[in-house]
């Protein structure tokens, strides 16, 4: 089968979805689907289907596909036979219903009572487009009743370089939890177990600390969530994810020395200019001739520079700033 143009993710009111349980009320469903086009082209959509299994396995969604509700966008009407459900455009005079451009589709279907086995269900898709039609199985995990998952948090949430973030998350036990980031190498890092207890793992309910965290525009960090069903060959996983902003250290000047170098016959005059900074950097020499700065040309990283100098007083001004933004200056004569 092909695959489809547009591309669907689905939101709920649960999260994680909940089986029913065996006695009282049943778990009640709201699939959001949202539909995007990122083909950057019109595309030209004749019917929508999604289908799921209709029974009391964990394989199935409902079941009983009655009392289902449907919400539609403008232009757009759905049909239900059984357990599929079946949108199409509106005729239209000037035929713009069904051409689904960057603004996208949402479809909304509530009021599905949940059965009551654990496992994983799939929402088969159909697309029918002009000369084309594809389809799509999307999973929908169904956790044990009761069983949840809260947001994954971390304070602060904007560290400096060098600083740590403590991260805290909560969950019902039973299941595994792990903590998974990319480091500023891009290095994947996955955590398992609480600090100097490796025979250990992670808590439902718990906290780690990053430590020493590297300059990276954002960092995510993902918290894993993998639960054994007994009868199931495949696990239900989760997952929940924040994100912590990691800053450059402020510019600063430690020192800024000039030493003048040991006299050599037939040599010019030197002396040398040495540094203790922390940040990006930049030098500059004003030399007195013409009243013109000039950029000493000094390799990134490095920590001095020999200067000869042309004239009996000259300013020499070290510079340190954040990606050109805030500076720190430091100045020194040479005579």
């Amino acid at each position: 089968m092909a695959d489809t143009l547009l591309t669907y993710a689905v939101q709920t009111n649960q999260d994680p979805i909940q089986a029913s349980p065996q006695t009282g009320d049943k778990s009640s469903l709201t699939l959001m689907i949202v539909i995007s086009n990122d083909t950057h082209k019109i595309i030209d959509c004749q019917s929508l289907s999604f289908g799921f299994l209709k029974g009391t396995d964990a394989k199935d969604l409902f079941p009983d596909a009655t009392g289902i509700g449907t919400s539609v966008p403008k232009g757009w009407s759905i049909k239900q036979d059984g357990s599929l459900f079946t949108a199409t455009p509106d005729p239209s005079k000037d035929g713009h219903n069904g051409k689904i451009g960057r603004d996208g589709l949402t479809f909304v279907l509530s009021n599905i009572k949940v059965n009551e086995q654990p496992g994983t269900t799939d929402m088969t898709i159909t697309e029918v487009t002009t000369n084309h039609t594809g389809t799509l199985s999307y999973p929908l995990e169904k956790f044990p009743p009761q069983f949840k998952i809260g947001p994954l948090t971390a304070q602060p949430l904007i560290v400096n370089e060098g600083s740590s973030t403590t991260l805290f998350w909560n969950g019902t036990g039973g299941g595994t939890y792990e903590l998974m980031y990319a480091d500023a190498d891009g290095n994947t890092v996955t955590i398992m177990h609480p600090k100097g207890e490796p025979d250990q793992p992670l808590p439902a309910n718990g906290s780690y600390t990053i430590d020493k965290l590297e300059v990276t525009p954002v960092m995510t960090f993902y918290l894993l969530i993998t639960l054994y069903v007994p009868g199931q060959q495949e696990p239900l996983k989760a997952q929940r994810q924040c994100t912590v902003t990691v800053k450059p250290p402020q510019p600063a000047i430690n020192s800024f020395t000039i030493k003048a170098n040991p006299i050599t016959p037939g040599q010019p005059f030197s002396f040398t200019l040495k540094w203790d900074i922390v940040g990006a950097f930049q030098i500059t020499a004003n030399d007195g001739q013409g009243g013109q700065e000039r950029t000493l040309p000094i390799p990134n990283n490095a920590t001095s520079y020999q200067v000869f100098p042309t004239q009996l007083i000259t300013n020499y001004t070290l510079t340190v700033f954040p990606q050109g933004t805030t500076r720190d200056e430091e100045n020194h004569d040479k005579k």
